[in-house]
């Protein structure tokens, strides 16, 4: 929930305010519909998919195809009002890391799997050790190829981000595997990057993910033994 005034293609967004529906829905079928609880929201006068609204906040997925270096309105419609707009920018990705608390901080949704064959998350009940491949669950890494249609299920074989980030962990450059939409969601992308050599070790190593200029929140944490 960072702040900002830019959001980039394929992302997903959370708009808050108030009275800006009915009640709190939650979508249950996809491909996701553009009004929920007698809420809708527009940019650039385009209907967004959206997957959860309430009184207070709406969580609505950028369209994929939209140029960077833009500005565009937005704007929120509960029933027959319709809110003032607001000015946002598009940039070519801001990503952002998914957490186990959804605040945004601490461990993150970050998974490996054991020499078991379980997938589990890297946390300190299942610390991951260097050389094993964690998976980084994120927004707002910008493009993909082949495209994809906002609100729609990510196809298979998965669409790939057109920029490769860079994943840091612990500070140090980790090897990216793999980055894109995974196969099955909504705008849900997944990073698969190998943990570095001479990584710290600890319940809290920091993880950060940069697409050009563009580094992901502070404070996102995986457990390494």
């Amino acid at each position: 929930y960072r702040p900002s005034g830019q959001v980039s293609p394929c992302s997903w967004v959370s708009i808050f305010g108030q009275n800006l529906a009915d009640s709190t829905v939650l979508a249950t079928k996809v491909p996701l519909g553009s009004s929920l609880g007698n809420a809708s929201t527009a940019l650039a006068g385009a209907a967004l998919p959206l997957d959860y609204v309430d009184n207070g906040q709406i969580n609505a997925q950028i369209p994929c195809g939209l140029n960077a270096n833009t500005q565009l309105d937005l704007q929120v419609v509960h029933g027959d009002v319709q809110s003032p707009t607001e000015q946002v920018v598009v940039s070519d990705s801001q990503p952002a890391l998914f957490t186990v608390n959804q605040q945004g901080a601490g461990q993150g949704a970050i998974f490996w799997t054991t020499p078991d064959g379980y997938h589990v998350p890297a946390d300190a009940n299942n610390p991951v050790s260097a050389g094993n491949v964690v998976e980084i669950y994120c927004t707002g890494l910008g493009s993909v190829s082949p495209p994809v249609t906002e609100g729609t299920a990510s196809p298979t074989p998965p669409a790939t981000t057109t920029q490769t980030p860079v994943v840091t962990v612990g500070g140090l450059p980790a090897q990216v595997n793999f980055s894109g939409l995974t196969p099955g969601s909504v705008g849900l992308y997944q990073v698969n990057a190998v943990v570095p050599p001479g990584v710290l070790t600890g319940r809290a190593v920091p993880v950060v993910v940069t697409v050009g200029l563009q580094g992901s929140q502070a404070g996102v944490t995986i457990a390494v033994k």
